[in-house]
């Protein structure tokens, strides 16, 4: 399954690029790490960002996980944030405003 990023109607002139999405478990076996790969670093370079699947995590972890990182920025207060704000950094890592 593949999820459109952006719209057409929004702005005509950006191309719509499906998040590609890779199972895990194929990382995991001889056949088809080959692929995987090639996948991984297509998806890397051409998109930016991608979704694993088939991680082999329980699905109750992967929301806990999910549950504390939102928490976590949620509680945070907003000087803390702007301290590790992605434009004060050359790597731009770091937390970005919602305008």
């Amino acid at each position: 399954m593949r999820n459109e990023f952006c719209s057409r109607a929004q702005n005509p002139s950006i191309r719509a690029t499906p998040i590609p999405i890779l199972p895990l478990s194929h990382a995991l076996c001889a056949s088809t790490k080959p692929q995987f790969l090639t996948d991984l670093r297509s998806a890397l370079l051409n998109v930016g960002f991608l979704y694993l699947s088939e991680t082999g995590l329980p699905d109750e972890l992967v929301r806990e996980v999910i549950r504390e990182g939102v928490g976590f920025f949620e509680e945070l207060p907003e000087e803390e944030k702007e301290r590790i704000e992605m434009k004060n950094e050359k790597s731009f890592l770091g937390w970005n405003r919602v305008s």
